[in-house]
């Protein structure tokens, strides 16, 4: 029969409503409820126009509307069952306008995204996509604009997005950020807080812009951060609000969960004691004030409780309160949603009182079913506890009897005994009921509770032998008087066994599976054999069904979890032989039963599917089912029952079915004369006649052919029944149309393989499309209903009917710049961009851009870049008709090439920390002729998602022929890189020898690399000599040129983002400028959970031998824990190029709220132990040792891995004047004092500001023989975010000195403190004859660099800022 009929099923924007045709007599589901326990309530709204109007969204369960404050409870689509709901939101002048945001959440605050954020317009009968808000998305919060109900704030899992159309479009204005709620501050119009897992945001442009007021105040080791936030904003107080937090113990637990009270907006925040309501609710925390008096406040997580004094005291709520999701305060009374539904609290806040009645939202994990009829129900809830239905007319009346407002595990029935019950709570502990469910005992007695097992541990009673038992954990237990006792039934194994299935027809056999594999082990009295179902490792078992009256015949269904679909596998020899009878596309299943007409049925995520003919065919079974996926089947007295996620239990009666369906399912055919849609369950009398015929559609677009029936008949043709069991299935061939295009029409065809003389193709066929350009024009894309496409391949999948258009266009090239408006030059001649050119194909052109483009005054030039096809700076250019690069843009970067130093002034760049490919390069900062050059100091800061994670502080390289450096290399020590710059007019070849700690060289290569003249190379170690996989010891580079060098070692650290954090170290060695090379003061900077790694070389050619004396900030003996034991001094005893490395703790080193604390290792070579000694000079026979020091801190830890934060601290110089660049915008600087003499000295340090003004000054007392840490923000706390340097000179007897250094130090938005040591500037001079050389100059890849220049001359100093690499000139990007 064929129609042209318009198609049934509608899409509306992503979501499908299908409105069946009738149904006929087809059996459907019928919902028993329970509709009062209530279930998990994940989002809640008020009518703004009508508060006793709400609408709750759930997990599973679909959306819920009552009209009576919550008394009573209806469905609204029944079918977003399949959809979860994650925040709801009704418009404040449309009650029938509502807007549900989708996905959902769980504890450690991980998320599953949803399909983005859904809008009805007639009170939710039917929902649309609302305007994209980015693909998967988890939505947390909605908030519609009172004022202006167009605009609509979205919080999501990535940021905040706002539409100002109401949902069709949006755009991010938050972005980057976990956003768990959005709240009006009450008192401020306009003015919005988001909460999100990086601190506290405020807008107060009704969500435009958004400012951070602040981050969580987080310890430095909660290094997995925070999950879920919730914030209460106060209607009475100015800038009062508090805020709950969950601290994340790791990827998925809470660790501890934090309130917090702000008085000033969020600005800062003090820390309240909370009471015990967050043990694991990173998927429920909620705050609320009451708007009358800010001292009543309400607090959800595992519970609900109140403070009526400010929070300085908690008392519980009783009643129907937990899981809290949301909580409502309104006018007349207060709401709270959460895992026990919805309740209303009394107007003391002391009880809550369910709200549930309707509510049909209960999740069901397990469930059972008596031998009576009718049967009794045994269910295990997610969050109801363990529930019991008693039959009554016309459904169960439902009993909660274990486990009220908890999860459950597996409820069973005894097959012998009608009173008995058994019943399981997370975890897998027993109890058991023999008054049908009134009082319960515990049954584990002979378990082995220190097993772990799955959070819904298997339960299974003997069918045949009364009083057996089975569980499972590690390993199989079995209990044969009715769980009294238990014996273990195998060797502990894993992973943990997760299903068991009891014979039905042989005492004593069962069957169960563990939680990774798709096998199974049978269990006979004391054997156990292993039966492999599939050989795919990423599939688990999910269910198993034994066939009553054929016991070699099995089922088993198993879900591949990364994937989330599911399949199906049947054997008749006892498990030795598999076949497939899944379905395609099979979504999760959870179940699988058989009924007595030999049926089967499979409840999955997605609903029933019932086989007639033992898998053969699968026809989808749900009519009336409530979209909701399906947990557990049961089969008993002749009637099917369905656990659902997030809508109770359903059931259908079991009888004949005659089975009609077709292929694809879902069409329409003609039974009798009536329009049904498949499948189609009919009840036919044995031996009736009946008449089968598709009914086939077709338009313009698409087109239905019959193919065949499953019995051989003709289209239309009678059937007769025999057994009323039969399956009927129609194989449909459905086409649809291709269209096609090309513009213009002169500039190409299109071809299609394979050819269709009509434009027609059969449905999931494939298409492809070769679009052939005309010799004057090449192709420039494909637009349309195209399913992908590649260059000028294009391919279409004919799943529907479908348009594509190719677009061709005449041969040109665009030459472009960035930024546009630049002369380039183009054979020869100068362009200003964007030009455009029409040159033939084969032709070759020549571009060039200028190295440096002058801006003008007040501007700062820009530096070519590269070009968009890498070429150079002048290259040729080949024009291609089948090249698909349309335009060659020319990149520039505005920079710096001269900069200005005011005089006793400071200066500072810094580079932008673009995000493309690392800039490696060495500066020279280089003086005008006959000028000095400043000092300068330089920074580098390593950042992750934006947040500085590591710093190091770098000096200048004295170009030489001999340096040295103690490197590690392998394991956690990272990979060790040397970077060396040329600034001769030779080539320079490089001599490395490499000795271990004993001073025997381990290799020695010459020529090992070269540096051309005035070049910039970059190498590796483990490149350039072979050695064991891990090595330490004293490194020498030999150069033939004086060559400036940097070796440091890269490293990782493994964050919970599963990021790396960027990580150098590079200890000062004696090529350093500005490190002593006879110090005698080694500082070390105290902070907990460190390791002090002090490495002694002697670099010369005798030996060397010494003590390190470690010494407190008073001079006092300070006892270390090194490895050989505690101790308050070291020796050591070097050969030459030997290395003694000194690995120490230092106990109860605890950070100060106030000053960086410190401590100090004396240097005394000769075994001279004297604590005021200065160190002898030292001498081609003698020379001093070069002592390097990397610190350790571990933070956290990541996956097994520890977070390290390293650190290098130079050793003391003896100074009389010294400098420390000062920039506190970014970071405290400060300096560490150390006084040898056996007198008091002072240090005056004087802060100026960049322009050599003087900001303040102090005099700071150093004891004899002691130490003083100082930081600028401490010594000068009114200096506010200055740039500029501290100065130091040193006061006391004639030729006084003090060892000083620096540090720097920050906090990051991780709580982490991020420390640096650097030698001081020579105070006395503040220039230098030698222009500074940084070898390593650094930005992009997370990285970028800073540069603080000072100058002591009285006039000003013009330097020019040179990049050198690979023999060129080189340029970087400054903010």
């Amino acid at each position: 029969m064929l129609q042209t009929l318009p198609w049934r099923r509608l899409a509306l924007a992503g979501l499908f409503v299908v409105f069946p045709a009738a149904r006929a007599q087809e059996p459907g589901w019928e919902e028993l409820g329970p509709s009062s326990v209530g279930g998990r309530v994940s989002a809640l709204a008020a009518d703004p126009r009508d508060p006793r109007h709400l609408v709750v969204g759930t997990p599973a369960g679909g959306l819920w509307r009552s009209t009576d404050g919550g008394q009573v409870w209806q469905t609204l689509a029944p079918w977003l069952a399949a959809t979860p709901l994650s925040a709801v939101a009704i418009s404040p002048v449309d009650s029938n306008v509502l807007l549900a945001g989708t996905g959902a959440l769980s504890d450690g605050g991980s998320v599953s995204p949803g399909i983005g954020l859904i809008r009805s317009t007639d009170g939710g009968t039917s929902w649309t996509v609302a305007g994209p808000i980015g693909a998967g998305l988890y939505v947390s919060a909605l908030l519609v604009d009172d004022a202006d109900p167009s605009r609509v704030l979205v919080a999501t899992d990535t940021g905040v997005k706002l539409s100002t159309d109401a949902g069709t479009t949006f755009a991010a204005t938050l972005d980057g950020d976990a956003v768990s709620m959005l709240v009006r501050d009450p008192l401020r119009a306009g003015s919005v807080f988001a909460s999100g897992r990086g601190g506290l945001y405020r807008s107060d442009d009704r969500g435009s812009t958004w400012v951070r007021t602040a981050g969580w105040p987080l310890r430095a080791t909660d290094t997995f951060g925070v999950g879920t936030t919730s914030v209460a904003v106060s209607a009475r107080t100015p800038g009062l609000l508090y805020a709950t937090i969950q601290v994340l113990g790791d990827l998925n637990r809470t660790d501890r969960a934090l309130l917090l009270r702000s008085r000033d907006g969020g600005t800062t925040f003090e820390e309240l004691a909370p009471p015990p309501f967050c043990t694991s609710c990173g998927f429920a925390q909620a705050i609320a004030l009451d708007p009358l008096d800010d001292a009543r406040i309400l607090l959800g997580g595992d519970g609900l409780s109140v403070s009526t004094d400010a929070g300085a005291t908690w008392r519980a709520v009783t009643g129907d309160a937990a899981g809290v999701h949301r909580i409502l305060v309104l006018a007349d009374r207060v709401l709270v949603a959460g895992t026990s539904g919805v309740a209303t609290l009394d107007a003391a806040w002391s009880t809550a009182t369910s709200s549930s009645y309707g509510l049909a939202v209960t999740s069901i994990t397990s469930l059972d079913a008596s031998r009576e009829s009718p049967p009794r129900l045994l269910a295990g809830t997610a969050d109801s506890g363990t529930l019991l239905a008693v039959p009554a007319d016309p459904v169960p009346v439902w009993h909660v009897i274990h486990g009220r407002r908890e999860a459950a595990g597996p409820a069973r029935f005894d097959p012998f005994d009608a009173d008995r019950l058994y019943v399981s709570s997370t975890g897998g502990r027993l109890f058991r009921s023999d008054d049908r469910g009134v009082s319960f005992r515990p049954i584990v007695q002979g378990l082995d509770l220190d097993q772990p097992a799955p959070t819904e541990a298997p339960l299974e009673p003997s069918p045949l032998d009364p009083g057996t038992l089975f569980t499972g954990r590690m390993q199989l237990f079995r209990s044969t008087d009715s769980g009294d006792s238990w014996t273990g039934f195998r060797p502990p194994g894993s992973p943990e066994i997760t299903r068991i299935a009891v014979s039905p027809v042989r005492s004593g056999r069962v069957y169960f599976a563990v939680a990774l594999g798709a096998k199974l082990f049978k269990a006979d009295g004391i054997g156990t054999d292993l039966i492999t179902i599939s050989d795919d490792p990423g599939l688990a078992v999910t269910s198993l069904h034994l066939d009553p009256d054929a016991e070699n015949v099995l089922y088993a269904t198993l879900a591949d979890p990364s994937s989330q679909t599911g399949r199906v596998f049947k054997s008749y020899d006892f498990g030795q032989a598999w076949e497939e009878i899944s379905l395609p596309g099979l979504a999760t299943p959870s179940s699988i039963v058989k009924d007595a007409f030999g049926a089967l049925y499979i409840g999955t995520s997605d609903g029933v599917w019932r086989s007639p003919n033992d898998g053969s065919s699968w026809s989808a079974f749900r009519n009336g089912l409530a979209g909701a996926g399906v947990s557990a089947l049961r089969v008993a007295d002749d009637t099917l029952f369905a656990g659902t996620f997030g809508r109770g239990v359903f059931r259908i009666p079991l009888e004949e079915l005659v089975t009609i369906d077709t292929i694809p399912s879902g069409l329409e055919i003609l039974v009798d004369g009536q329009v049904v849609t498949t499948p189609y369950y009919a009840r036919w009398a044995r031996g009736s006649v009946h008449r089968i015929e598709p009914v086939l559609f077709e338009n313009e677009d698409t087109r239905q052919v019959f193919v065949s029936w499953s019995d051989g008949g003709a289209s239309s043709h009678p059937v007769t029944t025999t057994t009323g069991r039969e399956w009927f299935t129609a194989a449909i061939r459905r086409s649809h149309r291709l269209r096609t295009e090309v513009t213009p029409t002169s500039g190409g065809s299109l071809a299609l393989d394979p050819p269709s003389a009509d434009g027609f193709y059969v449905e999931r066929s494939f298409a492809t499309l070769v679009a052939i350009p005309s010799p004057v024009h090449r192709f420039a894309g494909y637009s349309g209903d195209v399913s992908g496409s590649d260059g000028i391949l294009g391919f279409a999948v004919m799943d529907r009917p479908r348009s594509v258009k190719a677009h061709f266009e005449p041969l040109h090239l665009v030459v472009k710049s960035e930024p546009s408006g630049l002369a380039l030059g183009v054979d020869g001649a100068s362009s200003t961009t964007p030009a455009t050119f029409q040159w033939a194909s084969g032709s070759v052109h020549v571009v060039s851009a200028p190295e440096l483009v002058d801006r003008g005054e007040g501007s700062r030039p820009l530096a070519f870049d590269g070009w968009s096809d890498l070429g150079d700076r002048e290259h040729s250019v080949v024009v291609h008709r089948d090249t698909f690069v349309t335009d060659l843009t020319a990149r520039y970067i505005p920079t710096i090439t001269t900069l200005a130093v005011p005089a006793s002034g400071s200066a500072f760049l810094k580079t932008t920390g673009q995000d493309d490919a690392p800039r490696l390069a060495a500066l020279l900062l280089t003086p005008a002729t006959g000028a000095p050059a400043p000092e300068a100091l330089q920074v580098l800061s390593g950042r992750l998602d934006g947040t500085v994670v590591t710093e190091l502080a770098t000096v200048s390289s004295e170009p030489r022929l001999l340096s040295h450096a103690y490197v590690e290399e392998g394991g956690t020590a990272g990979r060790t890189r040397i970077t060396a710059y040329n600034p001769g007019t030779a080539e320079a070849s490089v001599d490395l020898v490499l000795r271990g700690l004993d001073g025997t060289p381990i290799q020695t290569t010459s020529a090992a690399f070269r540096v051309p003249a005035g070049g910039f190379t970059v190498q590796f170690l483990s490149d350039l000599l072979a050695f064991p996989e891990q090595v330490r010891g004293l490194l020498t580079l030999v150069s033939n040129r004086p060559l400036a060098t940097s070796v440091h070692s890269m490293r990782a650290n493994l964050r919970p983002s599963s990021f790396l954090d960027p990580v150098l170290v590079a200890p000062f060695n004696d090529a350093d400028s500005g490190v002593p090379s006879s110090a005698a003061v080694q500082s070390i900077l105290l902070t907990p959970d460190t390791v002090h790694r002090l490495a002694v070389s002697n670099t010369g050619l005798a030996g060397l031998s010494g003590t390190l004396a470690f010494r407190d900030d008073t001079g006092a003996p300070l006892r270390v824990e090194l490895e050989s034991g505690h101790a308050t001094t070291a020796g050591y005893e070097l050969p030459p190029g030997g290395t003694a490395v000194f690995r120490f703790r230092v106990p109860d080193a605890r950070p100060s709220d106030a000053e960086v604390r410190t401590a100090q290792v004396r240097v005394l070579p000769r075994n001279d132990q004297a604590v005021g000694a200065l160190a002898p000079r030292p001498s081609a026979s003698q020379p001093a040792p070069m002592v390097q020091l990397v610190e350790e801190r571990t933070v956290g830890n990541t996956s097994g891995q520890p977070v390290v934060l390293p650190r290098t601290v130079p050793p003391s110089r003896a100074v009389t004047r010294f400098l420390v660049p000062v920039e506190l915008a970014l970071r405290d600087s400060g300096v560490i004092l150390t006084n040898r003499l056996g007198l008091a000295v002072t240090a005056t340090l004087t802060l100026r500001d960049s322009g050599g003004g003087t900001v303040g000054s102090a005099d700071v007392p150093v004891p004899a023989g002691g130490q003083v840490a100082i930081s600028c923000r401490s010594l000068f706390p009114s200096a506010g975010d200055l740039q500029g340097s501290l100065a130091g000179t040193v006061a006391g007897p004639n030729g006084a000195t003090l060892d000083v250094v620096g540090f720097l130090r920050r906090v990051n938005d991780r709580g982490e403190e991020i420390l640096a040591g650097f030698p001081v500037l020579d105070g006395a001079a503040g220039t230098r004859d030698l222009a500074p050389v940084f070898p390593l100059a650094l930005d992009g890849d997370s990285w970028r660099s800073e540069w603080s220049l000072w100058n002591a001359t009285p006039a000003d100093l013009v330097t020019r800022l040179v990049f050198q690499r690979d023999g060129r000139t080189a340029y970087f990007p400054f903010e």
